[in-house]
């Protein structure tokens, strides 16, 4: 399937909706964690945002994307992964250690798949905007890890 780069973009930054929907859930779910996902959600939000600015630049052809490092079809099963993880976790309640391994897991997925190595360009904001989504991503590894340790014992 063939999607124009605005579209690519587009879609990463609905993942980021997804990501917000499933930690904003389970901040309902699990009030003794409630600031934990609370302030994850948030950060997808952003994430979302900080995506979406880059599709100006796209269209006036400041942005390019490099195939070699970016495949389309992990960006729609990590789509369709949350998608699933959100319905799951609004019809049932698991352990918050399952909770924190589905949501590691994801994360890491997206680091995994490079989808904040889409681009090439010798811009400065368009580089700092996508460092500064993998580096909020590595930090969300890094409390999901936290928490899940401490919770393990």
């Amino acid at each position: 399937m063939e999607l124009k780069e605005a579209q690519t973009i587009e879609l990463l930054a609905q993942n980021e909706e997804v990501f917000n929907k499933l930690y904003t859930l389970y901040a309902s779910k699990y009030p003794e964690y409630r600031d934990f996902w609370q302030k994850i959600a948030d950060e997808e939000t952003n994430h979302a945002l900080w995506l979406r600015d880059l599709k100006p630049d796209i269209e006036i052809g400041n942005l390019s994307f490099n195939d070699k490092r970016f495949d389309l079809t992990l960006v729609f099963q990590l789509s369709e992964h949350a998608k699933q993880k959100l319905n799951e976790a609004q019809n049932q309640t698991l352990p918050i250690a399952e909770v924190l391994k589905i949501s590691l897991a994801m994360e890491k997925s997206l680091l995994e798949g490079k989808f904040f190595e889409i681009v090439e360009t010798d811009q400065i904001p368009l580089k700092t905007a996508l460092f500064n989504l993998a580096k909020s991503t590595e930090e969300h590894i890094q409390r999901i890890e936290d928490l899940l340790k401490k919770i393990s014992g």
